[in-house]
């Protein structure tokens, strides 16, 4: 298999690949150097390509930060677009590191971060393929009461939105939403906005 089969076959697989993926297959720097010389790949990223003229999809940006950031959850209003409860579009992708991680410094996407503690970080995470990469995304029920809790920095006209939406699809498991509700302490502020949906 020649070199260009081999870097085929991984994009067939992967829509972004990290240049320790690239050299895992045995393919040389030089190689990808000439690739990106000649136009037929794109550097996204500090160690990180994709094919030219790929085809841009919604999950882009989480998908590169999933792997530029593996300890990061997609939370927030960014959740809440990903499981398609608002029509909001952030400017920046809002990610949740457990409290104490460094926060790295990107020049793209561009990013907004949140640090949780305990299980207020580690509860509820889903893990979803897109593409090849493994991106981790709160609940949607998680997502809602998290977007309660930061309802000074989202807005609560979002979060309320978002409930009510989940509530009118029947996405909603109750007993996960007053476990997060519990783990992030609102319990009290959520519950006339749920009894209102039920």
């Amino acid at each position: 298999m020649t070199k260009q089969e081999k870097l085929d076959e991984l994009f067939s697989r992967n829509h972004f690949l990290p240049v320790s993926a690239v050299r895992a297959a045995g393919i040389q720097s030089q190689f990808i150097t000439n690739m990106l010389r000649t136009g037929k790949i794109v550097r996204v990223a500090r160690g990180i390509y994709s094919r030219s003229g790929s085809t841009a999809s919604e999950t882009d940006d989480l998908e590169l930060l999933a792997r530029r950031i593996p300890a990061g959850v997609i939370c927030l209003v960014s959740a809440l677009r990903f499981h398609k409860l608002t029509d909001e579009n952030p400017h920046k992708v809002s990610i949740a590191l457990p409290h104490g991680y460094h926060t790295p410094e990107l020049s793209y996407p561009s990013v907004r971060y949140f640090s949780f503690s305990g299980e207020a970080f580690s509860k509820a995470i889903e893990p979803h393929m897109l593409n090849g990469t493994t991106v981790k995304v709160y609940s949607v029920e998680k997502t809602i009461v998290d977007c309660f809790k930061y309802r000074n920095k989202v807005g609560l006209d979002i979060a309320v939105a978002a409930l009510r939406e989940a509530a009118n699809q029947n996405r909603i498991d109750y007993n996960s939403l007053w476990e997060s509700a519990k783990i992030c302490r609102v319990s009290n502020i959520i519950r006339p906005y749920v009894e209102a949906c039920q």
